[in-house]
């Protein structure tokens, strides 16, 4: 995911870049999730901005990951705008890192969206850091297969989407203050 900036001519440079399972094993394994069947990918383009350079573009796709609640697979559909500017930084050993924007041309974005801000090194963008806060930021903190997922039961295990079970409810009779009475009107 590293594009020379030599390459990146007047009229820019369109990309296409997948994101493969080896990558998001290698730099999203916090995520817990794969890429889903109609897989993951960047498509956009890289522009000259005066000495920067404007990468926008859309992320789109899906990711399998699992259900908290339920511990079952689901689905998590991306499908996030992308828009940011690359400065070039010093060259060296330095990684790329979030930079604050520099007194330049001002680039009109996207209303409501102003972009983020990234150094590059040595002329080549490397867009693999971007990609990879862009899917953090897309995936919720606690994924789920649907919102009301009622998940696994303590007491029994089953998951309760599938098997309904009544466990909670004797639980709850059990602790209750009234369980004597309960069992007097069964009699």
């Amino acid at each position: 995911m590293r594009f020379k900036t030599n390459d990146i001519g007047e009229g820019g440079l369109a990309i296409d870049v997948p994101i493969t399972p080896a990558w998001l094993a290698q730099e999203c394994a916090e995520l817990g999730g794969e890429a889903g069947p109609e897989g993951l990918r960047f498509v956009g383009r890289i522009d000259l901005n005066g000495d920067d350079f404007l990468l926008r573009g859309k992320l789109a796709g899906s990711l399998q990951l699992t259900c908290v609640r339920c511990l079952e697979p689901t689905k998590l559909p991306i499908d996030v705008d992308v828009a940011v500017i690359f400065v070039e930084g010093p060259d060296g050993d330095v990684p790329p890192a979030k930079a604050k924007a520099k007194d330049k041309d001002v680039v009109n974005l996207a209303e409501g969206d102003d972009g983020d801000i990234a150094v590059f090194q040595n002329g080549v963008i490397d867009i693999g850091p971007e990609m990879r806060e862009e899917l953090f930021l897309a995936v919720p903190f606690s994924p789920r297969c649907e919102p009301e997922c009622l998940g696994i039961c303590l007491s029994c295990g089953v998951n309760r989407d599938k098997t309904p079970c009544d466990c909670e409810e004797r639980e709850n009779l059990k602790r209750s203050p009234f369980a004597d009475l309960a069992k007097l009107k069964s009699s």
